[in-house]
């Protein structure tokens, strides 16, 4: 009899703790004082916290609720997964959403990668493409960009599509459609398509003009050509017109390189073949071209660059070209202060109305062993070396260069501007030094900047892709360049925007 009365008080007591136990994970609460320990109510359900993305399990996202409170939707609760939806819908963020090309048919939501997406949902987590909808699962993330190249006056975005989209300057048909006036919208704050009959591989921009690589190696260039950079020499205003091989290889092209007054494409052959100004020797020929419409020398047809036949990456600066060898090593041709102290063979040259010392061949850059990955700037480069340290050469004016950086983490990506550099280091935060507005002399991260996995440079601008699928630019915004809908001096990090034309 005792025992059966003690039996009914534990049963009534369990029963009674059962009703008061707060919700666990995916209960119903109404705030988070409701829920378990270590999980927030938000958006009516108790869930893990999370920041972006990467907190949440694979195939599920991250939910913003009204008090900005963040959780993970849990993957039983999406309602999809690719090519389970209606026609006219795709699996995003878990659920069947409408497709679209502008976000005014959205009703509040964003038009994001071909879909309404809600801002309030960070980008699904994925491992491989089922999860991404029309985008592609990129590091992880679903993103539609592929590549992002800002410049001088514009910034260029190439698409899962094969698309590209622009913003910033339209002086000189920077954004595909001839130059416009100021006040015929000569500026343009959000990413804007560039008319392409066939989808594009690859982008590159220069200070005005851009090209891209199509599936057939074939290459295209825009903007301004009075330097023989879109193969018309004498043309200020060149229309989209393909470059020819200068030889009979035709072979595939591997990989483009813009300077800010010239282009090179490395081919899978080995050649590495470059157009467009050679004021400081950039083109690496060796020939004293003759001078076209902008009184310096320059080439409208590509020429092949001497000596070169392991190149494994490519880049170009403003008036310098560098290539990274297959064992480490790092050759530049192209204004002197990119190929080290006293460089040999130099020749007198003039950079826009300076005289100063050039040199017309490729030469191995001293002290540069190891290189990983390279960039050119200005008049400084850097390169990744082993175990992801960063060395600096040339200039060093602003603190942009000057040997081997003081870094807290390794880098695994890096570019550089006009007189800044930046890197992507292993914590996924973007270090930046050197000159304002990009960077504020010594290394330091890029505040309020989300967790990124890339990161370019412009001239006094820059960009990285983030973790949470989006491009953020900073710096300088004059030209509207930071695709923020409008202009100004300069502009803190934030994220950078898309046209409705353009189908975000």
């Amino acid at each position: 009899m005792r025992t059966s009365i003690i039996s009914v008080l534990v049963i009534a007591l369990v029963a009674c703790g059962g009703d008061d136990d707060p919700p666990g994970e995916g209960g119903g609460c109404e705030t988070s004082e409701q829920c378990a320990d270590g999980l927030l109510c938000v958006l009516g359900a108790c869930r893990e916290e999370c920041t972006g993305y990467g907190d949440c399990p694979i195939g599920s996202a991250c939910l913003e609720g009204d008090d900005g409170a963040r959780g993970c939707r849990l993957p039983e609760e999406n309602e999809c997964t690719e090519g389970a939806c209606p026609d006219d819908t795709a699996c995003t963020n878990g659920a069947c959403v409408a497709s679209c090309t502008s976000s005014a048919t959205c009703g509040g939501t964003e038009c994001v990668a071909g879909t309404c997406e809600d801002p309030a949902v960070s980008r699904i987590y994925c491992e491989d493409l089922a999860y991404c909808g029309s985008g592609v699962c990129d590091f992880d993330v679903c993103d539609d960009d592929l590549a992002i190249a800002p410049s001088a006056i514009t910034t260029c975005a190439l698409r899962v599509s094969g698309d590209v989209d622009c913003a910033g300057s339209d002086a000189d048909g920077m954004l595909g459609d001839g130059p416009t006036e100021p006040e015929e919208g000569g500026l343009r704050g959000l990413l804007l398509p560039i008319v392409l009959d066939e989808p594009a591989m690859m982008l590159g921009v220069g200070a005005q003009h851009a090209c891209v690589v199509m599936d057939t190696s074939e290459v295209r260039c825009w903007g301004r050509g009075d330097r023989g950079q879109t193969a018309i020499a004498g043309s200020v205003d060149a229309p989209m017109i393909a470059i020819a091989a200068p030889t009979e290889d035709a072979s595939v092209i591997d990989e483009i390189a813009v300077g800010a007054h010239h282009a090179c494409v490395r081919r899978a052959s080995g050649a590495i073949e470059c157009w467009g100004s050679d004021d400081a020797g950039q083109l690496g020929d060796a020939t004293d071209h003759a001078a076209c419409e902008a009184g310096a020398p320059c080439s409208a047809t590509p020429v092949v660059v001497a000596g070169l036949e392991d190149v494994v990456d490519l880049d170009a600066g403003d008036h310098a070209t560098c290539a990274l060898r297959a064992d480490g090593r790092v050759s530049c041709w192209g204004r002197a202060e990119l190929l080290g102290d006293a460089p040999e063979g130099t020749t007198s040259c003039t950079i826009d109305g300076t005289a100063t010392t050039c040199r017309t061949t490729p030469l191995e850059v001293p002290g540069i062993e190891g290189a990983e990955s390279i960039a050119v700037g200005g008049s400084h480069a850097c390169a990744i070396v082993t175990d992801g340290v960063v060395t600096c050469w040339g200039a060093n004016d602003a603190g942009q260069a000057g040997g081997t950086v003081a870094l807290p983490f390794a880098a695994f990506a890096i570019d550089v501007g006009r007189a800044h550099s930046c890197a992507l280091l292993s914590d996924d935060r973007v270090w930046c030094w050197g000159a304002t507005p990009v960077a504020q002399g010594a290394p330091s991260p890029v505040e309020a900047m989300p967790a990124s996995f890339s990161v370019a440079s412009g001239r006094d601008h820059a960009c990285a892709r983030t973790y949470d699928g989006e491009t953020w630019c900073w710096g300088r915004n004059v030209e509207a360049q930071l695709a923020r809908e409008t202009s100004s001096e300069t502009g803190e990090p934030g994220r950078a925007r898309r046209s409705p034309a353009g189908g975000a």
